[in-house]
């Protein structure tokens, strides 16, 4: 067994869950069952190395069998027997991809590293290209898109030396013209245009262009980023010291994704549990986006030929930026509201405003601007203090907000990422991924 979790984010997070729910007397049992079932997924260090090992080949003879053809049709392994081994390529990686996502999620950031978040943005490029799953295949298991998209970009903010990582690789050109036509509305055909404007499709690209910018980041240099040993993907029960935010006194129950075993004596997410999860993580981060401070970057491009610009072209990084929920209004959220009142703020959107932003351009901004609860849709002016603003629009996931930054009626300008401040190594922090060691 694995020793203590040394302040592991992840694992800590499920034991405070169940500490609260003991104390708790109406506790439902099945959040009580859950929590205990995720903090009993204890996998070895040696074994976490074996599983990241084996997907090296795996996703290579994906790539391969993306580049040489076209995916075979649905009834390909009647009609072509030769395309069996294609089809178990691509069932294989969708097991694996849920699993590793799964465990990331319970604190085991090390099951995924930079080459395998580089393999994953060659598959990426091709989801809607139907080069390794049927388009039909795609189009039904939104689950699989949020997995490909997470994974991969949790692997680009593994913490390692990027020196030796070129700025534009092949897979980096392919994935970030495919998020570029996605967010621009271009290449949509009558069949997948319908999920990437849907919930599911928005997040797959948000989480794909937040593995760009963290490329970009990384390889220009800046250690200001997220680590994903220090991302905490389940409730941190206990406030942020300094924190006076009571938007999370009651937050919603934080869904957990199963794991649960395999007829081949292996294991395998549980139905859409993974999902489930996604879903109530976005809600929480936006009911507790006043408990710390935020931080990130804007870029102008994400590829050479935006604008003329530079890959990555950026500004210095904004900061000290502290939302607050209901425009500011003191103790939103705060004290017993009735169902009825909880059902119209969620389904709504909520005044969002942050004073007192810094960056390297005019120095103090504000945002103002509103979110919705449930889909965690982030619409945001950006105003310079006594200069001009830009329109910020985006969405909350699991890794910050992500999105596009503007303005109305001249055009989109660039993208944008904000994340907490405590998801970086401020040099004092012990990350995740080595607290299983």
């Amino acid at each position: 067994m694995d020793p203590p979790t040394n302040s592991a984010p992840g694992r800590d997070a499920l034991i405070r869950m169940i500490k609260a729910q003991l104390e708790e007397d109406g506790i439902e049992q099945d959040a009580r069952r859950d929590a205990f079932l995720c903090l009993a997924v204890t996998i070895p260090r040696r074994q976490r190395a074996r599983a990241r090992a084996a997907m090296g080949p795996l996703l290579t003879r994906a790539r391969i069998k993306g580049s040489d053809r076209d995916s075979p049709p649905e009834d390909a392994a009647e009609r072509h027997p030769y395309h069996i081994d294609d089809l178990g390529v691509a069932a294989e990686v969708e097991a694996r991809v849920g699993v590793l996502s799964t465990l990331i999620v319970l604190g085991y950031s090390d099951v995924c590293d930079v080459e395998m978040g580089r393999q994953l943005m060659a598959i990426n490029a091709w989801m809607a290209k139907s080069r390794i799953w049927s388009e039909k295949k795609l189009l039904g298991n939104k689950q699989l898109n949020l997995q490909l998209a997470f994974t991969m970009a949790l692997g680009l903010m593994h913490p390692r030396d990027w020196s030796n990582i070129p700025a534009e690789t092949p897979e980096y050109q392919s994935l970030a013209q495919r998020v570029r036509a996605d967010f621009h509305g271009e290449d949509f055909t009558s069949s997948n245009q319908s999920f990437w404007l849907s919930w599911e499709g928005l997040h797959t690209r948000s989480l794909q262009l937040a593995g760009l910018i963290a490329y970009i980041l990384k390889v220009g240099g800046f250690d200001d980023t997220p680590r994903s040993d220090l991302l905490p993907f389940l409730r941190n029960t206990t406030p942020p010291p300094g924190s006076s935010s009571s938007s999370s006194a009651q937050p919603s129950r934080l869904r957990l994704p199963l794991l649960e075993k395999a007829r081949d004596d292996g294991i395998r997410v549980r139905s859409n549990s993974w999902q489930e999860w996604y879903a109530s993580r976005v809600r929480d981060l936006v009911a507790s986006i006043e408990d710390e401070e935020w931080y990130g970057y804007y870029v102008y491009t994400l590829m050479n030929t935006d604008n003329l610009n530079p890959i990555g072209s950026k500004d210095p990084a904004m900061e000290n930026i502290h939302f607050k929920l209901g425009g500011g209004g003191a103790g939103w959220g705060a004290g017993p509201r009735s169902r009825s009142q909880s059902q119209s703020q969620s389904a709504q959107r909520i005044p969002l405003e942050a004073k007192g932003g810094m960056d390297g351009v005019t120095k103090e901004f504000d945002f103002v601007g509103t979110v919705a609860l449930n889909t965690g849709l982030v619409t945001l002016k950006k105003n310079y203090i006594g200069a001009h603003y830009w329109d910020y629009e985006g969405v909350m996931t699991p890794l910050g907000i992500v999105g596009e930054w503007g303005k109305e009626g001249t055009g989109f300008n660039g993208y944008f990422w904000l994340w907490k401040r405590s998801w970086m190594d401020d040099g004092h922090v012990r990350g995740e991924t080595y607290a299983y060691s």
